[in-house]
């Protein structure tokens, strides 16, 4: 299926690319940063505790990781590409959260 002149299932673009890359920053110990960190230090000042975080374009999933690590009782992360979920479930693996999250492949502008 074409949407705006790029196949969604060809993640030539850079999804995969730029999903790998941020799961190697992950892993050497910044799980979120730039932006992404601004906005889980504004979630949990406000109060992530028992809350469920739903993560649309999750990417490599360090939203969602780190807002069940701070408290959130669940998470679940939506991106494009099959790449992105598949590290971000990793991570969350890796990490101890993935009880408490989910990953999955899925255009969220049609949800």
């Amino acid at each position: 299926m074409q949407t705006d002149g790029v196949d969604e299932h060809d993640e030539r673009c850079c999804f995969g690319e730029w999903a790998a890359a941020d799961a190697r920053r992950a892993r050497s110990g910044k799980r979120v940063r730039g932006i992404s960190r601004d906005l889980v230090e504004a979630l949990d000042r406000v109060g992530l505790k028992d809350r469920t975080v739903l993560d649309l374009g999750c990417g490599a999933g360090g939203v969602a990781i780190e807002s069940v690590a701070r408290g959130a009782a669940r998470a679940t992360g939506i991106d494009l590409s099959d790449v992105a979920v598949r590290e971000a479930r990793a991570l969350s693996a890796d990490s101890g959260t993935g009880g408490r999250t989910s990953f999955h492949t899925g255009d969220a502008s049609v949800a």
